[in-house]
């Protein structure tokens, strides 16, 4: 067992004082695969073991590790890669296509078009492609070959985020197109090899996002990204019928372009109305349907919001508090009655906030009287709707702006008034108590006295 490692050991010591080239480390990990290739595998089972297993693991780590800062001779250096991966090749097929070979002869692969790029003197930008350019290589062989291939999906998932990431490194208009274009292949070839969980498309659909928040050069362009990302994915948000990855996405895509300065506020409202009105009629599933319903409501306050600011109406607080008690009254009753049962109680508590927030944002005796002409409206409309919790809470509100806005009316009155009014509510308290211990009602009181008018 020792002597093999010996060998090694005395063989690195050698390369090392010599000062000899990255290759030489390569060559003498070749070495070992030789030994371990030619060699009777049963009788010298320990020797081959260490052997074969050193070279493969050496063979790939000693490459990466000298390749960053000792490579100079790139034709050569294409040639040793292309041994290496012949070496893999060879225990793929030899051991029952063990996938860790596959997988390393995919990652020198990727080492080889560097070598080549290197060679041609290619420039940086170019070099950031090779992820990309192998990641589709090698799905398309993947696809083809090995559907059900777990290990090489995961190593392909993996290879599109470094991809992705060298990709940002592009920048500029060119670096986005390829992004937009490699995004729209994975989703293809992810729809091809019948792949049922949407989880799968995270990786492409997310990978333009950055450039959605880094790129500012020409409002145009920026545009025109927004609209390849945001309608396909809604499209295919539409057509599923339900919520699904593409709604989420195509909902982030909308937000993100929300986010930019420039954008009139009242698109950007008109756009969220739009997007969430067309899920609301496609999709079959009611609480679906509602979750779009309270986004549509949103978009509506937000536009009304936008309005009145622009037109300076919100020093007033009928305007300022309309759009509220609307989105309240739509999202109370429309939505959450549905799934609420004690809905008396929040419809109660949020009007009861509403109208108490008003009240301390009153301006003036004016702008108080007319928001009790907008809460005078809403006990109308309660009665008629049948909207009880809000018809009590609305017309105590009305009896408090009363007080509030006649307070000064009220202070002035000399206190023997209050404390005659008091003693007329006790004596009528009393007259009541009286009156229902002898079991007469106000029914019959009424009608005695009508009978001596008569």
């Amino acid at each position: 067992i020792f002597i093999p490692i010996l060998f090694f050991a005395i063989g690195y010591d050698i390369i090392l004082k010599i000062d000899a080239p990255y290759y030489y480390n390569v060559i003498f990990s070749l070495i070992a695969f030789v030994i371990a290739s030619i060699i009777n595998e049963k009788k010298y089972e320990e020797l081959y073991k260490i052997c074969f297993i050193y070279s493969h693991i050496n063979i790939l780590i000693i490459y990466l590790l000298s390749y960053s800062v000792s490579v100079t001779d790139y034709g050569l250096n294409i040639f040793y890669i292309i041994i290496l991966m012949g070496v893999y090749l060879y225990s793929y097929r030899k051991f029952n296509n063990f996938k860790f070979f596959k997988l390393a002869v995919y990652f020198l692969f990727n080492i080889l078009l560097l070598s080549i790029f290197n060679k041609l003197n290619a420039t940086k930008e170019i070099k950031y492609l090779i992820p990309t350019i192998t990641t589709i290589g090698l799905s398309i062989f993947e696809g083809i070959k090995n559907k059900d291939d777990d290990i090489s999906g995961i190593y392909i998932i993996i290879s599109e985020i470094v991809s992705y990431m060298y990709l940002c490194l592009i920048g500029k208009e060119f670096g986005i197109i390829v992004t937009l274009l490699f995004s729209a292949y994975l989703l293809i070839y992810n729809y091809y090899i019948n792949r049922e969980d949407d989880i799968i498309n995270i990786v492409p659909l997310l990978g333009v996002i950055p450039y959605l928040f880094t790129y500012d050069n020409n409002e145009i362009f920026l545009l025109g990204i927004y609209l390849i990302c945001f309608l396909p994915t809604t499209v295919l948000s539409i057509l599923k019928k339900k919520i699904n990855i593409y709604t989420i996405f195509s909902g982030i895509y909308l937000f993100i372009y929300a986010l930019n300065s420039y954008i009139n506020c009242y698109l950007i409202g008109l756009l969220f109305f739009g997007w969430s009105c067309i899920h609301i009629f496609y999709f079959e599933n009611k609480k679906e349907k509602d979750i779009f319903k309270f986004l549509t409501f949103s978009s509506l306050l937000y536009l009304y919001s936008n309005l009145i600011n622009d037109i300076e109406l919100t020093e007033y607080t009928l305007f300022k508090f309309l759009g509220i008690i609307i989105f309240a009254i739509l999202c109370i009753r429309k939505i959450l009655i549905n799934y609420i049962e004690e809905i008396d109680v929040i419809e109660t508590i949020t009007f009861i906030i509403i109208y108490l927030l008003a009240i301390a944002s009153y301006s003036g005796e004016t702008d108080g009287i007319l928001f009790v002409l907008l809460i005078v409206g809403l006990v109308i409309l309660s009665y008629i709707k049948k909207y009880g919790c809000l018809f009590l809470v609305s017309i105590g509100s009305i009896l408090l702006n009363v007080f509030l806005l006649t307070r000064e009316f009220w202070f002035s009155i000399p206190w023997w008034v209050y404390l005659l009014g008091i003693g007329s509510i006790l004596i009528i308290f009393a007259i009541r108590n009286e009156a229902k211990e002898e079991k007469v009602n106000l029914g019959t009181i009424i009608k005695k006295i009508k009978d001596k008018v008569e």
